[in-house]
């Protein structure tokens, strides 16, 4: 999936959650030098994720999205589970 897929209508802008607009507009997907180290700055996970408050694995997807060199041609599988629920 190419970062273009990942964008907001125009027209519905103004009226999408605030953590996905941000999400959408400063995510690094795409972006050169992206790593770890954008956890603390910028998100791959938005807040209203269906985890369990307080889950452990929330901010493992984080460092593992964060990390991932080409996310747009990633495919990640996992077990069924809560984690599936992401």
């Amino acid at each position: 999936m190419s970062k273009e897929k990942i964008q907001i209508c125009e027209e519905f802008f103004d009226i999408m959650p605030p953590e996905y607009r941000d999400l959408v507009t400063n995510a690094t997907w795409g972006k050169e030098g992206r790593g770890w180290k954008d956890v603390g700055i910028n998100k791959e996970l938005i807040e209203q994720h269906s985890l369990c408050a307080g889950c452990p694995e929330s901010m493992a997807f984080r460092y593992i999205l964060a990390s991932l060199p080409n996310p747009e041609d990633t495919v990640m599988v996992g077990s069924t589970g809560c984690t599936s629920l992401v």
